[in-house]
């Protein structure tokens, strides 16, 4: 019981910390930073506040996640067989916004903050020139669409930034699948779930006319019925709510928009792996350099079995 209450002390501290380090960004670092006399200053005053906050929130968020999973290993000991049943709902949402949480945290602190504080650290040594606040709002302005999971806020982020939204069709097909012993199988216990992940498959794919608009009428005539587990009705609601963006790569084929992720992460698998193995990796000017060679040499890609341009 002592260790219980430990736990949840810890769990509770961790988050009031990464709370307060987001607090301390928007409300002393950044006005702090906007004080300062010249470009210069405010880099180093931002560079300055985080050498603090990228290690300490990545902390934080460590001991989040480490002691909420033991609290959950003991909660399932405790609950045995009525563990899903009693809090698997608000399970999967914690557990949802835990994920994005880290994803964006992760890209705070190793897409933005670091990569400014490193830049600055290559022009002191003469390698290159410092990130200018153009600079900075230059990456976000090259990009022209998102392939992403459908995760909370991704729709907003794209609208925000006039971007096309493109979901990935691996993951929504692999929600409707459960795993065994490592591998996954289709839903067993009934037709209904196999006509669901047959009709969404047709969906993805399908140019709009009569078939699709059947198809569509007869997901939402299951999605208000009994179309097998809560989990599974829920998955086809989001599919049918988010269907124009799964479909956006029909949308802009001059974007030449892959249908999932699987093809950005082996592509940046690949080039983690060639900056470990090499010095081109040095600075971002060498990174982008090797790094567009290294995409160019990649005439053709696939991303599950489709030919992507």
């Amino acid at each position: 019981m002592i260790g219980g209450e430990i736990l949840i002390w810890l769990h509770l501290c961790a988050m009031a910390a990464y709370v307060g380090a987001q607090f301390g960004v928007i409300y002393m670092l950044i006005p702090a930073a906007e004080t300062a006399p010249n470009e210069a200053a405010r880099r180093k005053a931002l560079i300055a506040g985080f050498k603090f906050y990228n290690p300490f929130t990545i902390a934080v968020l460590g001991i989040i996640v480490i002691t909420g999973a033991m609290r959950l290993t003991d909660l399932k000991a405790s609950m045995k067989f009525d563990y899903f049943a009693r809090i698997g709902g608000p399970l999967e949402l914690k557990l949802a916004l835990a994920f994005l949480l880290i994803f964006i945290q992760t890209y705070i602190t190793f897409g933005l903050a670091f990569r400014i504080g490193r830049q600055e650290e290559v022009a002191a040594h003469g390698d290159g020139d410092a990130f200018t606040v153009e600079q900075l709002n230059s990456m976000l302005r090259r990009i022209r669409a998102m392939v992403v999971d459908n995760l909370p806020g991704m729709q907003k982020l794209a609208s925000q930034h006039g971007w096309v939204l493109q979901l990935c069709h691996f993951h929504l097909l692999l929600k409707l699948q459960a795993q065994r012993r490592g591998m996954r199988y289709t839903l067993r216990g009934g037709s209904v779930r196999e006509e669901i992940h047959r009709l969404i498959r047709s969906a993805l794919g399908l140019p709009a006319g009569d078939r699709l608009t059947k198809i569509l009428e007869r997901l939402r005539r299951l999605s208000r019925g009994d179309c097998g587990t809560q989990r599974v009705q829920t998955t086809v609601r989001e599919f049918l709510k988010g269907l124009q963006f799964y479909r956006s790569y029909l949308a802009h084929p001059h974007l030449g928009l892959p249908h999932t992720t699987n093809s950005v992460e082996s592509m940046g698998r690949l080039l983690r792996k060639m900056f470990r193995s090499s010095r081109s990796g040095s600075n971002p000017k060498s990174v982008l350099l090797w790094a567009t060679a290294f995409l160019r040499m990649r005439l053709h890609l696939k991303c599950n079995g489709h030919q992507i341009n």
